[in-house]
């Protein structure tokens, strides 16, 4: 009876033994391209992520190498003004104020980044300028927070956030020296006014053919002076939500900062995604299918041989009987 019972369940083992191949293919189809697709896709992520902090890192980069050479700039032609003044007193650089003002129009000549150079005396009143002649005296600048802070022997030189000049309504941003007498004593400060759209120019050009990418420079109190695009983000985001690099400008209390948000940094990565999903997808249902049907096709072989079998093994006992 138990050799009965083993010669029943022998068909079955062999046609499970015949079936195994093809359910290994058909779970192959179904699981390498899943692996594939997701080892291609987190290589894409990797790979996009990885370019787009190559991207913010050289932008901030040449940013910094910029605003570090104008600033620097700035700094030699103040040191230079405040040398050319002397020990004078602020009634006597006034009575000489026709040759200095000609003397600073020929120290910022093609000098594009500057709006202006301005000396302002120890009273807060204006001494001269290479933008106006005679220089306005009637404009209180004592109130100016940079003056107040070289008259407190504050830290040199002091960059101011954003301004609007009074006299001429156009954004600017500061940088200036103290001017100490021979006494040590308080003797005014020089002041060079920045234009923005200077660095913004520089910046439109830096991003051209970048899509995505963001610059600023921003002040070491968190305000942003110059951006690019305008009208987007000002800022980067402190929350993650994108790739960036920033480079300290020390001593100017400034920094440049590049970003580019992840969707956007990602944006090429899903674009390849989608086109190997596009392209693999179908194969691999194409290559299941015709699986699944050879695996029907088989199954539905080996049950008729099976039942043939059976008939004819049948018909054997009978025609013995």
């Amino acid at each position: 009876m138990s050799g009965s019972v083993a010669d029943d369940d022998a068909p079955v083992r062999d046609t499970r033994r015949a079936l195994l191949p093809l359910r290994l293919v058909l779970a192959l189809a179904v699981v390498v391209p899943l692996v594939v697709f997701a080892a291609a896709s987190w290589n894409l992520y990797r790979t996009a992520l990885a370019d787009a902090q190559l991207r913010v890192g050289s932008a901030a980069r040449v940013g910094e190498e910029q605003a570090r050479k104008i600033f620097e700039t700035s700094n030699a032609l103040l040191a230079r003004v405040i040398d050319q003044m002397g020990d004078d007193s602020e009634e006597t650089l006034v009575a000489r104020q026709a040759q200095f003002h000609e003397q600073l129009k020929r120290m910022v000549e093609g000098l594009t980044q500057l709006q202006g150079i301005f000396v302002i005396g120890p009273s807060g009143r204006m001494i001269a300028t290479n933008r106006l002649y005679p220089a306005p005296r009637d404009i209180d600048f004592s109130d100016r927070p940079y003056f107040r802070h070289h008259q407190s022997g504050g830290a040199q030189p002091y960059m101011s956030p954003l301004l609007t000049s009074r006299t001429t309504g156009e954004p600017f941003f500061d940088m200036n020296l103290r001017r100490s007498l021979g006494n040590g004593s308080f003797g005014g400060a020089v002041s060079i006014s920045l234009a923005p759209g200077y660095f913004a120019n520089f910046y439109a050009n830096l991003v051209h053919g970048e899509p995505g990418l963001h610059m600023a420079l921003i002040h070491g109190d968190g305000s942003v002076l110059v951006h690019w695009p305008q009208g987007s983000g000002m800022s980067p985001p402190g929350d993650g939500s994108a790739v960036q690099s920033a480079r300290a400008l020390a001593p100017y209390s400034m920094r440049v900062a590049a970003w580019i948000e992840r969707d956007d940094a990602l944006a090429p990565a899903y674009r390849e995604m989608a086109l190997l999903a596009g392209f693999g997808f179908p194969i691999a249902a194409a290559l299941l299918t015709i699986t699944w049907l050879a695996l029907r096709r088989t199954r539905s072989a080996l049950e008729a041989a099976e039942r043939l079998r059976s008939e004819t093994a049948l018909r054997l006992r009978v025609e013995q009987a």
